[in-house]
């Protein structure tokens, strides 16, 4: 393992990359969260090596030594959130065709939970309490639709899960979405589901009994699916992944009702994330797609927010690694400000830190 203080300076604002890591590492997926309370994001990955890795985060922007959990992950998803009403994050991961849960003892150590049975291979894992009762509920999307199955619910019960209940209407792929999030400010959380053959995008609201109106929107998904906010007081919009044809934002009425607005150009668009960037308060969005090994292709970019909902053109940042692939914003838990990039291809973790005042 080697670490590095300075680095590359990237094309966009004042960030500045650092290799954190570069030790081999292979990692395809990403999150972030406060795993040991200290009010610093923590970083999670998983890889093909099937291990889940985490890296606490340091007051200086770096990251610790890595912690390793073997046998427990596949490498294709990954999702940090409260599964046992404790008020600590914990992490699920896919594992084939089942998902992994791991509970946080409170210092950022993990063990494993249980794990729970799919139809088919898992690409996309969200956390939340979709029925209020304190407890985190699973959503997964999976490769293929089974019944009208690729996308399911676990409902939490005593920091276990129930049987799956599909989501209908849905079809599979090997790149779905899903994200979880109050989209109409009547204090439910509701879902966002990539119909992952890239045909729809399902927006499912919260009735509040279990049930949930689903409407449909044409998109051309195929990547993540991410909610960006412009203020703690605006229900969120939706950023969808288009792979090589860029970035679709689905901006919200308030009421849960959305609307397409053109694409974002950005070369390449499969991972997502967001975090104030530049250090104005307002939140940006990164994105990158690249798990070819034999070559460079499509990097990095982030777009940063206007303050009105509405992002600017996309901006590259410099890398010099092999494959980047998921990523996750690092930093103070209440304002983000570093970027966190993994590698398919065992380039390590590169960190990305806003130097501005």
């Amino acid at each position: 393992m080697t670490g590095g203080r300075t680095g590359t300076t990237g094309g966009a604002s004042n960030l500045t990359s650092q290799v954190t890591f570069d030790d081999s590492l292979f990692s395809l997926f990403a999150a972030s969260a406060d795993l040991n309370g200290d009010g610093l994001l923590d970083l999670a990955t998983v890889g093909f090596d099937s291990s889940l890795t985490v890296l606490v985060g340091e007051p200086d922007g770096g990251l610790s030594a890595p912690v390793t959990y073997p046998g427990v992950a596949d490498g294709y998803a990954i999702a940090a959130g409260d599964i046992n009403g404790d008020g600590r994050p914990d992490v699920a991961v896919s594992n084939g065709a089942s998902v992994a849960v791991l509970v946080n003892d409170g210092t950022g150590h993990l063990s494993l939970q249980g794990s729970y049975a799919t139809n088919s291979q898992v690409r996309a894992i969200a956390i939340g309490d979709l029925n209020g009762d304190g407890l985190g509920d699973l959503l997964v999307a999976e490769s293929v639709s089974e019944q009208g199955r690729a996308v399911e619910l676990f409902w939490g019960s005593s920091g276990t899960f129930a049987a799956p209940v599909g989501l209908p209407g849905l079809s599979g792929s090997a790149l779905g979405g899903v994200a979880v999030g109050d989209l109409n400010d009547d204090g439910l959380v509701d879902i966002v589901a990539n119909s992952a053959d890239g045909s729809q995008l399902a927006v499912l609201l919260n009735e509040g009994d279990g049930g949930f109106t689903t409407d449909l929107y044409p998109t051309q998904a195929s990547g993540q699916v991410i909610l960006v906010a412009k203020d703690a007081a605006t229900p969120p919009d939706i950023f969808l992944g288009l792979a090589s044809d860029g970035l679709q934002l689905l901006k919200n009425s308030g009421q849960g009702q959305f609307s397409i607005v053109p694409k974002y150009s950005v070369p390449g668009g499969i991972w997502l994330t967001t975090g104030d960037f530049n250090g104005d308060g307002i939140p940006d969005v990164a994105t990158t797609s690249n798990i070819n090994c034999q070559q460079m292709s499509w990097g990095i970019s982030v777009l940063y927010g206007d303050g009105d909902g509405g992002f600017g053109n996309a901006q590259s940042l410099t890398y010099t690694r092999t494959a980047p692939s998921g990523l996750a914003a690092l930093g103070p838990v209440d304002s983000p400000r570093e970027l966190a990039i993994v590698d398919a291809c065992g380039g390590g973790i590169t960190v990305y830190q806003d130097l501005s005042p």
